[in-house]
């Protein structure tokens, strides 16, 4: 109930709601740390109260009214206020993105919540370096490769949040994610595009697949994997997917080999 007597019908914005959770992500961190401190306990990170504060922190992000709008609740949450970010207001964001990234890495049944999070969170391209930062990635391919032992939500909410943090990655000239994983990714990729998996996750793999294909470094790591060469050579023959993504499987495999022979011949840097 509210002060009033009334039933509580929660903030009155996105952002009222943002920032309610923000507050309480800090509060608990703060406990946590004092109960750390006392006695030596690292606390519960999947606490309920902290699965409660995930949820509403999507169900906020839902509200809004655009991808815009999203963006920017995203880096409301981690940044504070965009325009004068405050540095406790980065240590709550910074705090949100390392217990989600634990959440994720717990497994457990609210881990699809934390994915949905940092979903929402990825849509902001400075939000998504800091996701990166966290050491998110290799927890993703990590957990990808044993995909038979998910549940196929968490599978792919898991792909398409990598798909995600590769899309930003491109846009990056310096490519951190494709310089330290782009073997690792193309292997998600032939993996998820076999045909014992569940059609999503083969429409994101062979999005994965087009981004790869777009620089120099992952279209030299497709070149090098004969594995993804000999499963989109099978889905072509027996036309497992639609025509346009098969199409765009064909596109990208091309392009790879076009861009790895341009990048052998090449003496300059590669990007």
């Amino acid at each position: 109930l509210g002060s009033d007597g009334l039933p509580d019908r929660g903030p009155a914005t996105p952002e009222d709601g943002i920032e309610e959770c923000m507050c309480a992500v800090m509060e608990l961190a703060q406990q946590q740390q004092e109960s750390a401190m006392s006695s030596g306990d690292q606390g519960d990170s999947t606490s309920p109260e902290l699965v409660l504060i995930v949820h509403r922190l999507n169900t906020c992000f839902l509200a809004a009214s655009s991808f815009l709008h999203a963006k920017e609740m995203s880096e409301r949450a981690v940044l504070g206020q965009v325009d004068a970010p405050s540095q406790s207001a980065t240590l709550a964001g910074c705090s949100l993105i390392s217990t989600l990234c634990s959440m994720v890495g717990s497994g457990e049944p609210h881990a699809i919540l934390a994915l949905h999070c940092l979903g929402f969170l990825t849509m902001s391209q400075t939000v998504s370096k800091l996701v990166c930062s966290a050491g998110l990635v290799p927890l993703l391919l990590g957990q990808l490769r044993i995909a038979s032992s998910m549940e196929p939500p968490l599978v792919e909410a898991a792909l398409s949040l990598l798909v995600m943090l590769m899309q930003v990655d491109v846009q990056d000239a310096m490519h951190p994610l494709l310089n330290r994983h782009a073997s690792s990714l193309v292997k998600v990729a032939a993996f998820f595009l076999q045909p014992d998996h569940q059609k999503q996750c083969a429409v994101l793999a062979a999005q994965l697949v087009e981004d790869l294909s777009s620089t120099y470094k992952g279209a030299i790591a497709i070149c090098a994997h004969a594995g993804l060469h000999c499963v989109v050579k099978d889905a072509l023959a027996q036309k497992r997917f639609s025509d346009s993504m098969c199409r765009k499987l064909a596109t990208s495999i091309k392009l790879a080999k076009l861009l790895s022979a341009a990048a052998a011949q090449s003496t300059g840097p590669q990007g």
